[in-house]
């Protein structure tokens, strides 16, 4: 078996860790998931295109806004 380093922000590993974990996995069985995909597939196994940031609407409005949208949702519908 080989071995294979690389350096990886360290927020990014933190986050890989969490989820792998929950899942009952390793980081490395996470990247050993990804490269056999990679394989099989000839390529990447998902859409690689430019990153686009969207902001929605709630992200640009006050809280306050948000909370009174919630409530009037909920008085309305629940």
């Amino acid at each position: 078996m080989a071995q294979v380093n690389f350096k990886l922000d360290s927020e990014l590993k933190k986050s890989v860790e969490e989820i792998a974990g929950n899942l009952g996995l390793a980081t490395s069985d996470v990247i050993r998931v990804f490269l056999k995909k990679f394989v099989l597939t000839r390529g990447f196994p998902f859409a690689v295109q430019e990153e686009v940031k969207l902001q929605s609407r709630i992200e640009t409005q006050p809280l306050e806004t948000v909370e009174k949208a919630m409530e009037k949702f909920q008085s309305e519908f629940l």
